[in-house]
């Protein structure tokens, strides 16, 4: 006689998968479009024939289409030479008015103007390495496309795209 097999341990363990699946929330991507304007302050600066290279810092403020506002500060080091462009690198941190923040890494290539309208223009991508306060735990990136003006105080514009996530609550 064959032995009856009982149904009450595949149940039960489909009935704890679906209760595990049914808990846990997806990250769901989110997208803020962003305007920067931000003047740029040369800590060091020197001259090697006609490359230059240094270290700075970059300061202003963030519009989000969201209507949120931040600050913006940067720090960085360069090597440039005028007619043929450069290479850019630090970290971004934008700071919220409840006063969250977000840290970005970036490496940029800059792109004299041939028409000599303004100084550089630069297209890169920022990965999102920190938050914290209602940021904390963010994963993302951010694509920004800019220019670095004539000016004195070499003022940037940049509009960027944030990608991220957040850990579910």
């Amino acid at each position: 006689m064959a032995k009856k097999k009982s149904l009450c341990f595949p149940l039960g363990l489909f009935v704890i998968i679906a209760w595990f699946w049914g808990s846990v929330t997806p990250a769901v991507a989110e997208t803020l479009q962003c305007k920067s304007e931000t003047d740029h302050d040369v800590s060091y600066i020197e001259q090697l024939g006609d490359l230059y290279h240094g270290y700075f810092t970059r300061i202003g403020v963030v519009t989000c289409d969201n209507g949120e506002t931040a600050k913006w500060w940067s720090y960085g080091n360069f090597a440039v030479t005028l007619e043929k462009g450069g290479f850019s690198q630090g970290y971004i941190i934008f700071t919220f008015e409840d006063f969250s923040n977000i840290v970005m890494r970036y490496k940029l290539p800059q792109r004299p103007d041939p028409q000599g309208t303004v100084q550089w223009f630069y297209d890169y991508t920022a990965e999102i390495i920190k938050g914290d306060g209602r940021f904390e735990g963010i994963k993302g990136s951010v694509s920004v496309s800019g220019k670095q003006l004539l000016n004195p105080k070499k003022t940037a514009i940049q509009e960027m795209n944030i990608t991220y996530t957040l850990p579910p609550k």
